[in-house]
């Protein structure tokens, strides 16, 4: 996804691998199966050079014909043989023991919580300021009208913030933590513009308990390997008459040295720790909360949370967080 814009992965439907614009189709075969190769003609399927990581997320759902219903599947991701495969660290069966059968986006993405960091990438910030409302009619859209009673009228005065899963996650669930909303916009196009205001959420369990999602061994520090990003929290130019037009290029370009970021394990706590003094306490130690990323790589600032926070140490993450 480097050099695509908001950091999003290439995406490719059955259509276009079957029509040949985005690779081929063939099957079914004796036992069912269909194989999608994608290296059509418009190049835009395929991996980039010198791609890390590589993975396919299947996703979205099928329409039955007789009888006519939609029927929502489980959504799949696999590593390219080969790679290194992206780790993962939350149970979606975990998630199912409050949100059952977690569909979004319109039931394209269901219970798989794999499909979700494919998008929501530590490059990716919400997307409301590069809205465009000079041509806007009062009145032809509740969502977008309720957003601006909400926030005003000018884009580029919207709350911004970043939609790396991890926040993201922390943020919604942490909000009866949190001393400020976790809030966004985000343009969504022709079907209006969505103004999410996280503050009224709560967490039917104990918010401390990192194993109510989290697969054991994978969210204390020891399990934090290098090469993890800085989170994006605000995509932006840094000229302060920036235009929406300015945030919609920025947007196309991630990551910019512009950017204000997180260190990633500070970024972690802080969107359910987000008070002064545990920003000033997580900086203290290394961490980065909303810094220029050309701040950010110029100093790069050494996160020393394991020191108190690692197993068995003074303010071990496991006691801290115990139920």
């Amino acid at each position: 996804n480097l050099g695509k814009a908001a950091g999003q992965p290439v995406s490719v439907s059955i259509t276009n691998a079957w029509n040949g614009t985005q690779g081929s189709l063939s099957g079914p075969d004796a036992n069912g199966w269909y194989v999608a190769t994608l290296n059509g003609s418009a190049g835009a399927g395929r991996f980039p050079a010198g791609a890390t990581m590589r993975a396919v997320a299947l996703q979205g759902y099928f329409t039955q014909v007789s009888p006519a219903i939609a029927r929502h599947t489980v959504s799949v991701v696999r590593g390219v043989t080969g790679d290194v495969v992206r780790r993962k660290v939350v149970d979606p069966a975990n998630c199912a023991k409050c949100h059952e059968w977690f569909e979004g986006h319109g039931g394209n993405r269901v219970y798989e919580t794999q499909v979700c960091v494919t998008c929501h990438i530590p490059n990716l910030s919400s997307s409301g300021r590069g809205a465009n409302l000079s041509t806007y009619v009062p009145g032809s859209n509740a969502s977008t009208d309720a957003t601006i009673a909400e926030v005003g009228g000018d884009p580029l005065l919207w709350p911004e913030d970043t939609n790396n899963f991890k926040d993201l996650i922390h943020g919604i669930h942490g909000a009866g933590k949190r001393t400020t909303p976790y809030e966004f916009v985000r343009d969504r196009g022709s079907s209006g513009i969505y103004y999410y205001d996280w503050s009224e959420v709560t967490f039917p369990g104990i918010l401390n308990d990192c194993t109510t999602c989290h697969l054991p061994g994978t969210y204390e520090m020891e399990a934090i390997v290098g090469g993890v990003l800085p989170s994006n929290r605000r995509t932006t130019t840094g000229n302060p008459g920036e235009t929406g037009a300015d945030v919609v290029n920025a947007r196309k370009t991630v990551p910019n040295a512009t950017d204000f970021v997180n260190s990633p394990i500070a970024s972690s706590c802080f969107y359910c720790h987000d008070s002064d003094p545990a920003i000033d306490h997580m900086e203290q130690n290394g961490g980065a909360i909303g810094w220029p990323r050309s701040e950010f790589l110029a100093r790069q600032p050494t996160e020393s949370c394991i020191v108190c926070h690692g197993e068995g140490r003074v303010a071990d993450l496991n006691v801290v967080h115990a139920k």
